[in-house]
């Protein structure tokens, strides 16, 4: 679509338009303008985009928690293997004492 074409559906003139591609912000009415002319949802990307950019500080509790979780699922996957190895220990004590 021209940039004629958008400014007529979005009652601007042709240079306006052309503002709108200079400038680093966009009022959210006029984006959302936009979006219906052009059937696209910029909101939705938006979105999506900044799904990913958490703030660093957010970013290393959620990783600082995982591994948390993850060094005490080690150290009870190591008792639990040394658990059984008393277990087994345990069971040939009693099959010794039986045979006795």
């Amino acid at each position: 679509m021209s940039k004629s074409e958008l400014g007529r559906r979005l009652n601007m003139s042709p240079t306006n338009v052309h503002k709108i591609f200079k400038r680093q912000t966009i009022d959210t009415g006029l984006l959302q303008n936009i979006s219906k002319i052009l059937e696209y949802d910029f909101f939705a990307y938006y979105k999506i985009e900044k799904k990913y950019e958490r703030p660093p500080e957010v970013l290393n509790v959620a990783n600082d928690q995982e591994n948390v979780y993850e060094k005490e699922l080690d150290r009870c996957r190591e008792k639990i293997a040394m658990l059984e190895k008393i277990n087994l220990l345990l069971e040939e004590k009693i099959e010794n004492l039986q045979k006795s």
